[in-house]
């Protein structure tokens, strides 16, 4: 009954992703499976909360209805929900869902490309119970050939932070560049996933 360090905590994760590019019915039931695993080997390697960085939300609900009403082992999670991003913009590499299972757990990814639309998007994951709102800055695909790839435009980068702030949410986004770091820290962004990992930040970014 006793403990010898408090609960870990795994500060980015994703609970979902299960390492299969195949939606197949077979796959289907075994990555249901493995997300379960997700669940309870965080508590047996004592990782008491996690926070994920990017799920279909309703489908992520589930799960931690599950472990809340004790059905499944598993850890408190603090979900971004929803992805936002620019039409096009990262991740550009994933698994789209069909419609019908987009509807019924929500979508991994929401696009946005006016302020208005992510003001909706973000009231949207508040909605659906998001703990923060989770953006990208990568202007580059993260696998090799480096392909340019679409950010939030400024007006619509402030929209969504500004509505985010209004809804008592914080705002991260994914990087691996300075330029986005530094992007990030002018739009006044709560937390930063990642490093930069092209350049060295100079003093006064640190």
């Amino acid at each position: 009954g006793c403990f010898v360090i408090p609960g870990i905590i795994n500060a980015h994760c994703h609970m979902l992703l299960a390492s299969s590019l195949n939606l197949s019915p077979a796959t289907l039931i075994s990555m249901g499976r493995q997300i379960e695993r997700h669940f309870e080997e965080c508590i047996t390697h004592g990782v008491t909360t996690v926070r994920d960085a990017g799920a279909p939300p309703l489908l992520l609900r589930r799960y931690m209805d599950r472990v809340e009403g004790g059905e499944l082992l598993g850890p408190r999670v603090l979900s971004a929900g929803s992805f936002i991003n620019a039409p096009g913009g990262y991740p550009s590499d994933y698994l789209k869902l069909p419609s019908f299972l987009e509807e019924k757990w929500g979508p991994f990814v929401r696009q946005v490309k006016t302020p208005q639309e992510a003001r909706d998007a973000v009231k949207k994951n508040a909605e659906w119970g998001s703990s923060f709102i989770k953006i990208a800055l990568d202007d580059h695909t993260l696998f090799v050939g480096q392909k340019e790839l679409p950010v939030l435009e400024d007006d619509v980068l402030a929209a969504l932070v500004d509505e985010a702030h209004e809804q008592g949410l914080k705002v991260s986004a994914h990087h691996r560049f300075r330029r986005g770091f530094v992007r990030g820290t002018h739009f006044g962004l709560d937390g930063m996933e990642h490093l930069s990992g092209d350049e060295v930040l100079d003093d006064a970014e640190v």
